[in-house]
């Protein structure tokens, strides 16, 4: 569904493949965001003149979703336990279906994902459980 011709946050479809499987992210998801990262470089050459060029280093991201099961703290307690038995722990993937306003379809990955849990929630009287997970990938195509 889009909106007046452009993109909204319904359109999206979120699949996060980690190496023991897929991480059955919920409908409750609240928020993803996804960004390419870089550096400029530059020169200045003995003429004087100057170049300059992006140079990529990989992508970064977060997610928040709404708590509905130990999902979250299960896949970290997982990760932690490889990490301190010594495995050699794999990255991940993420995938995403984006429904384009035209009704077209774009499919996009991010590889070599490394996921990071940055909160299980704040429990109170009010309102949900928000959980959140940063990732940082080091590649990423269009399908």
């Amino acid at each position: 569904m889009s909106a007046n011709g452009l993109t909204v946050g319904k359109d999206i479809t979120l699949n996060v493949h980690t190496p023991d499987g897929e991480l059955n992210i919920p409908i409750e998801t609240k928020t993803f965001s996804a960004k390419p990262e870089g550096t400029i470089q530059k020169s200045v050459l003995i003429n004087s003149t100057r170049t300059m060029y992006a140079e990529p280093t990989g992508y970064s991201g977060t997610f928040e979703l709404d708590r509905h099961s130990n999902l979250v703290e299960s896949f970290w307690s997982a990760y932690d336990a490889g990490w301190l038995a010594g495995r050699n722990i794999q990255p991940s993937t993420i995938s995403i279906t984006i429904t384009e306003a035209d009704g077209s379809v774009t499919q996009e990955q991010y590889l070599g994902v490394a996921l990071l849990v940055e909160n299980f929630g704040t429990f109170s009287g009010e309102g949900y459980v928000t959980q959140s997970i940063s990732w940082q990938a080091a590649n990423f195509k269009k399908r």
